[in-house]
């Protein structure tokens, strides 16, 4: 008897599939792990702006100087309005000065004030809107030189205003006023909010003896001669800038006129 097989074709396709699926598979790969390394990042300290409270808007400084006791005798002209929030405080700031008086122009009203020798805290009578503008009048006398010791690498002093041989006693040295505010020594000679996000205009009318020369920010508009051998000297600077910049020199200085273009 012969026995014939028949080939089923779909048979064969699942004997291969059967035959495949028993082949071993490779291996899962092994997952490695590997220790985490925290690294330390040296960081200063955080030095954030000053909050801006109060935005100084203006600046009118009247000076003259007593070269014997090398003090500077100022009215200072302040104009300021509240930053966003509403205030009904104000602190300025101003060093080692003799205090005279404190009043308004227009604006405000001040209730009481108080001075500890760095700053000027002011009570006003009603809180004041960022609408509000306010301007203050400060009398005073600045003395630098009763400031305590203070400086760094870059500056040995942090009196603000320098009076250099102010007798003139020294034949090598010539008698000369200046001012040094950067970074923190404008208020040693005028109160203002010290700080360098603040900007403001300025107008400062100088008073020194004639033999002098005056220099100052911005644009001379006049010099004003008096019977008692001074000239004042009205200088302005219309661009707003920060307190720390505001400066004067004093001196007989030898004056350059020259021209470039249209200027």
């Amino acid at each position: 008897m012969n026995v014939r097989f028949l080939f089923n074709p779909i048979l064969f396709i699942v004997l291969v599939f059967a035959f495949y699926s028993c082949k071993k598979q490779p291996g899962r790969s092994e997952i490695k792990t590997t220790s985490s390394k925290i690294i330390q990042t040296s960081k200063g300290p955080y030095n954030p702006s000053t909050p801006l409270y109060w935005d100084l808007v203006h600046t009118k400084l009247e000076v003259s100087f007593d070269l014997t006791k090398q003090h500077l005798l100022g009215k200072a002209t302040i104009k300021v309005k509240p930053h966003f929030y509403s205030q009904n405080t104000l602190q300025l700031q101003a060093k080692g000065f003799d205090l005279h008086a404190i009043t308004y122009v227009s604006g405000a009203k001040i209730t009481t004030y108080t001075y500890d020798s760095k700053n000027i805290s002011i009570t006003l009578d009603k809180m004041y809107s960022r609408s509000d503008t306010l301007t203050l009048v400060i009398d005073y006398t600045a003395k630098p030189n009763d400031l305590p010791k203070s400086g760094s690498d870059a500056i040995t002093e942090e009196k603000g205003l320098y009076f250099i041989d102010p007798l003139n006693t020294d034949p090598n040295k010539p008698t000369q006023i200046w001012t040094q505010g950067e970074t923190q020594s404008s208020p040693c000679w005028f109160p203002t909010l010290d700080s360098p996000n603040q900007r403001s205009t300025q107008e400062m009318l100088i008073t020194a003896d004639k033999k002098f020369q005056v220099i100052s920010n911005g644009e001379l508009i006049y010099k004003t001669e008096h019977a008692d051998g001074t000239i004042t000297w009205n200088w302005e600077m219309k661009k707003a800038h920060a307190p720390y910049l505001f400066m004067m020199a004093v001196g007989e200085f030898a004056k350059v006129t020259d021209t470039w273009k249209d200027m």
